[in-house]
């Protein structure tokens, strides 16, 4: 099966970090130009090969170098290059995935979003932080607009903005003073700005997800049918293990080894999302057929033993790769496998399931009192008030 492209990283991005598996080194092309980053024993990106990376590509934007770190006079500071810079290097230790979850990729999205913010700020890299007024800040917000981002990206930019100039201030980066004044830079507002307007995440009709079905692979298409039952997550649907369910109660309870609000989540919360009998039936020849410990649902079994670079599992990136070609096959709009989610979501409730219920399924504690065993119960009872629908 032939790769597909990739497409064109774009200008303002740092480019990534390739490790070569024959020789072990690490290196990074920037500007046409190859750096080597040194050797990696294990085969992983070292600390030490993120700060060198970043450090070239904020001298590729015309930053400056080396970081002085803080300065005697406050009142002054560094630079916002050199705050860049120190910032980058708390991100690289701060943003980063402790239990190994993916072998191709060491840090979190938000050090993506960090280095993207950075890259965005260099008109201002030679301006000390101390003179970074609010004005400036608009015209960043400005520059967004001119780049075609949506509104709520360029307010979230905006926050990502205030977040390290305020990690800034007690490391004697930047002056108090500046961040206070540019809290008054209010985000944009809808209809107030030129900005693009996003509609958000919709719905996805089960007709388009039918079809879609048809044309995808067996694998592809239980993956959907799983989400689209559950309301879970894209990558709580990859990393389906069979270890990871409780098979003692007529509805099943799968707990994920990790999801996307663990960060905030208390010690006793556990992501829980049960399995009805109809979906029992579904995923049961992923379950029979391979390890407990084993994921159920990998690419190994889609592509060629040629193909290169295959996971254990699939990553989310990819399973959305996969639906969208699925989709072009059968010649329905595109769609992305996060829309399942508000699917599942609307469907409870027009069945009349309560919010309760909905944050149950879809594992949102924030709207939880109870947390984990209540919540469990929850779940399961709306999935026996579907079977019995």
């Amino acid at each position: 099966m032939a790769r597909e492209k990739a497409g064109r990283r774009r200008s303002d991005v740092m480019p990534e970090i390739i490790i070569r598996k024959e020789s072990g080194y690490a290196r990074i092309s920037i500007g046409g130009k190859r750096h080597s980053l040194g050797k990696s024993a294990d085969g992983k990106i070292t600390k030490e090969m993120q700060r060198e990376a970043a450090r070239l590509w904020l001298q590729h934007l015309n930053a400056t170098p080396e970081v002085s770190g803080p300065v005697d006079d406050p009142d002054k500071g560094p630079t916002i290059a050199q705050l860049c810079m120190a910032y980058l290097d708390y991100a690289d230790n701060k943003f980063r995935y402790r239990d190994g979850r993916y072998a191709h990729r060491t840090h979190t999205s938000t050090f993506d979003n960090v280095k993207r913010i950075c890259s965005l700020l260099d008109p201002w890299y030679d301006l000390p932080t101390a003179e970074f007024e609010p004005n400036h800040l608009e015209e960043f917000m400005t520059s967004l607009i001119a780049r075609g981002c949506a509104r709520s990206t360029i307010n979230k930019y905006r926050r990502n903005v205030l977040t390290m100039f305020g990690w800034g201030v007690p490391k004697r980066l930047i002056p108090a003073t500046v961040v206070d004044t540019l809290k008054y830079v209010k985000g944009l507002q809808a209809g107030e700005t030129d900005a693009v307007e996003t509609e958000g995440v919709q719905p996805v009709a089960d007709e388009i997800v039918d079809l879609t079905i048809k044309h995808a692979h067996p694998v592809i298409a239980t993956m959907i049918k799983f989400q689209r039952l559950t309301g879970s997550r894209p990558t709580e649907t990859c990393i389906l293990k069979g270890d990871r369910i409780d098979m003692t109660d007529d509805v099943w309870v799968y707990f994920p080894e990790y999801w996307k609000t663990q960060k905030g989540a208390k010690k006793k919360d556990r992501r829980a999302i049960v399995i009805d009998d109809e979906l029992q039936q579904i995923i049961k020849p992923f379950l029979d057929d391979r390890p407990a410990d084993k994921y159920c649902f990998s690419p190994k079994e889609v592509y060629p033993p040629q193909a290169h670079r295959l996971g254990e599992h699939y990553l989310e990136a990819s399973y959305r790769s996969a639906i969208q070609r699925a989709a072009d096959r059968a010649e329905v709009q595109k769609w992305a496998p996060n829309q399942l989610r508000h699917t599942r979501s609307t469907e409870i409730i027009l069945q009349g399931g309560t919010i309760e219920e909905e944050s149950a399924q879809l594992g949102h504690f924030k709207s939880q009192k109870d947390y984990d065993h209540s919540r469990i119960e929850l779940a399961k009872q709306a999935a026996r008030n579907r079977r019995a629908s």
